[in-house]
């Protein structure tokens, strides 16, 4: 039920510290990463029962049946005493493929029968929109690929970038180069091109992945984070990062990594992405980090290979009620 709950964002911000990833505890300090967790539910929490975010939102969506209240962050009592704040979303912003975000929770969920419990009630509260799973993220890996009405989305990959320069340098590291592009103009078509026959390759990264854009490519340029991959002395790709803090990951992001076709393969990703590391500005204790789908193998192998560890994965549950 929706009602008053005594669920604050102490309350919130201490289930989150608990339900963090072990190895980011490693990485970064105590103090910091609390900061953070408290500046994100913070905004979170001024979130619920937010008319301008949901008028927002519903202007955006404008699904029939629905109306601007419909859209906004909620926190909801379960029956067995739980509270959970949820938020409606949509796959790849796609209107047809509508899902429930579990933001925050006062509990551990341990089982599968647990979380399908969970998804099953939350259905009630989202119903208008007929959403098919609830979504939230798995940081202990409690749930695996066997699970029933189970599958997953991203994965977070992460590691210390101090830690990635003292392992050995990888095999084919030296038969590549790292350039910064002269022409950010030129530079896009060869982006765009290379991107495009990709999907004519592989009709299923549609779903994946999406072209960056000239203007966002353009600032990392400036950042001098953003190179062409050279093999043989010819353009074989590209590779970006972005510096930039998500919550309590702090170092860089993987924008981009693309390795033309004839180039696949060899080795040569897992050398791409060491030389990444090593031209990056990194200050101590910076990570580098990104999101792979979790059905595209070949990058989470890569990603594995390099140095980098999954610290959690979001998690889909089908709801009952939608099947």
């Amino acid at each position: 039920m929706i009602g008053t709950t005594d669920f604050t964002t102490e309350k919130a911000v201490e289930m989150e510290w608990a339900l963090l990833p072990a190895l980011l505890k490693e990485w970064h300090e105590e103090t910091w990463l609390k900061e953070r967790l408290v500046e994100s539910v913070q905004r979170e929490f001024a979130l619920l029962d937010n008319p301008d975010f949901g008028q927002q939102f519903y202007q955006y969506c404008q699904l029939k049946g629905t109306q601007a209240s419909d859209y906004m962050y909620k926190c909801w009592q379960l029956s067995d005493g739980g509270t959970v704040i949820t938020s409606i979303r949509f796959f790849g912003t796609n209107l047809a493929k509508p899902f429930v975000e579990l933001v925050h929770r006062d509990f551990h969920i341990d089982s599968i029968v647990h979380l399908q419990s969970v998804a099953n009630e939350v259905y009630e509260y989202h119903k208008i929109f007929n959403p098919k799973y609830l979504r939230l993220f798995d940081g202990q890996g409690i749930f695996s690929d066997e699970e029933e009405n189970i599958s997953y989305d991203l994965h977070y990959v992460a590691a210390p970038i101090s830690f990635i320069k003292q392992l050995p340098l990888p095999q084919r590291y030296n038969d590549l180069q790292l350039t910064i592009p002269n022409s950010i103009d030129l530079f896009y078509e060869k982006y765009k091109h290379s991107f495009e026959q990709l999907l004519v390759e592989q009709p299923h990264y549609k779903e994946l992945i999406s072209l960056e854009s000239k203007e966002d490519l353009f600032q990392l340029l400036a950042q001098k984070t953003l190179f062409c991959v050279e093999i043989d002395g010819q353009w074989a790709g590209l590779v970006a990062a972005e510096q930039r803090q998500e919550q309590y990951l702090r170092g860089f992001c993987v924008i981009e990594e693309l390795l033309d076709k004839e180039w696949r393969g060899q080795g040569f990703g897992v050398a791409l992405q060491r030389h990444l590391i090593e031209r990056l500005p990194a200050q101590d204790n910076d990570l580098i980090y990104g999101t792979i789908d979790d059905k595209n193998m070949p990058s989470l192998k890569t990603a594995f290979r390099v140095g980098r560890k999954s610290i959690g994965k979001y998690v889909f549950c089908k709801m009952l009620e939608a099947m």
